[in-house]
């Protein structure tokens, strides 16, 4: 299994290594140019694509539903769907800027239940899987250990 992760932040890094740094006329207004960082940005879901083909890619039905916050002290706080967490992360860049790793502490939820179709469940239970990022075309990718998948953000207008 640690192979497999490492693997997947393997692949992660050379896929941006050969891509072109975008600059700061293809990313959106909310994220500066040079090094990007990830905190003080409320990103919301665009999209979970999932690595089985049977599963395929998932849109929310509202991205405004499912966001997250991670705070420049290490804080994290997110709205999944009709509930909140809150946390905490630590994340490491990489030399490009726009890719790392990430990690969550366990994630405090509120449980109430949220009616279908809802992706709430799913993503607070994959926080702790999270363990790679990368920024490409002004959206945030965060990878699940495993290749278990692909959270795509995009930052909150």
């Amino acid at each position: 299994m640690r192979m497999k992760s490492l693997a997947l932040l393997s692949a992660v890094t050379v896929l941006s290594a050969c891509s072109t740094a975008p600059t700061a006329t293809h990313l959106p207004d909310m994220i500066p140019a040079g090094p990007v960082a990830l905190s003080d940005v409320t990103w919301r879901l665009v999209e979970f694509q999932s690595m089985d083909d049977a599963q395929g890619t998932s849109h929310p039905a509202n991205p405004a539903n499912y966001t997250m916050k991670l705070g420049t002290d290490g804080s994290a706080s997110f709205k999944f769907d009709c509930n909140r967490g809150s946390g905490t992360y630590s994340s490491t860049k990489a030399a490009d800027g726009l890719s790392g790793t990430i990690s969550f502490s366990p994630i405090a939820t509120t449980l109430m239940a949220c009616p279908p179709p809802s992706m709430g469940e799913k993503l607070a239970a994959d926080t702790k899987y999270m363990t790679g990022w990368m920024l490409k075309d002004g959206k945030l990718n965060v990878s699940l250990m495993a290749d278990g998948g692909i959270y795509v953000w995009e930052p909150m207008p």
